[in-house]
Order: structure tokens, then sequence, then C-alpha cells
């Protein structure tokens, strides 16, 4: 027995020191850092731990930063997702178009998804971007 744990000891330290997360970890973040309303943007998540992971970007959340505080922005009327969990595995990345609603006020805002792993549900969260008129 103690050979077994020497050996999965040995290994989680190999993994540790290549720097691959042992537990899940998830990264979302968007393709520009300005955006114009009306604009697409591309909205990547990339799976940088040891286990596949399950997600849908189409249920991605827009958020709104208001001073301290960050508040879902409404979906647009006759937005559809299907209701579906694609898997997404190690080290791999998905990307989906996301379109910004032309009415959307300028401001900071970022995208917010809950992924799963084994079960566990977490959110990720996108770096933040602006919005703004381009004169």
């Amino acid at each position: 027995m103690s050979r077994w744990n020497m050996l999965l000891g040995g290994a989680v330290l190999w993994l540790s020191a290549c720097g691959a997360p042992l537990e899940g970890q998830a990264v979302l973040r968007t393709d520009q850092e300005h955006y114009a309303p009306g604009s697409e943007l591309k909205l990547q998540l990339q799976n940088v731990s040891l286990q596949s992971l399950g997600y849908n970007l189409c249920f991605a959340t827009l958020q709104r930063q208001a001073e301290e505080t960050w508040t879902e922005v409404p979906r647009p009327d006759g937005t559809v997702c299907a209701a579906y969990q694609d898997r997404l595995l190690p080290g791999k990345s998905s990307e989906e178009l996301q379109p910004l609603d032309a009415s959307l006020p300028e401001g900071t805002y970022r995208y917010v998804i809950s992924v799963e792993w084994d079960d566990e549900r977490e959110a990720v969260v996108s770096n933040s971007f602006s919005v703004a008129h381009v004169n």
C-alpha cells in the first residue's frame, strides 16, 4: 500500500509542478476591450484544468457595472437558447458570437457563465470591457 501512496503522491506532485490545476478552472474572455452598442463580440471559454467541464455559452449572462456592484442586463426579447450542455475537454476552448443590443447604454460590462465540474457548479467571470459609441 505504501508503494501505491508514493506513486500517487509523486503523480500529484508532478502535475502540480507542471502548473496544471487539479481542481476545475476555466477562463472566460472577450476578444476585445472596447465595443460599440449593436456590435458583436467573441466570447471564449477555455478549460485550463485536467478534467472536462459542462457548459453552454448561450446562457452567458451580461452584467453592467454600477459603481461597486454588477447588475444583470436583461436579454433582448426573442433570445432563445437550446437547453443542452456541451462538454469541454481539458486544454480545449470554445467560442461563440454574442450580439450586443444597439440600445445598450455606455458603460463597463462583463459576462458570467455557470460551468459544471463533476456535478459541482461554479460561476466563471469574464474580463470587463467597455461599451461606448464610436465617433
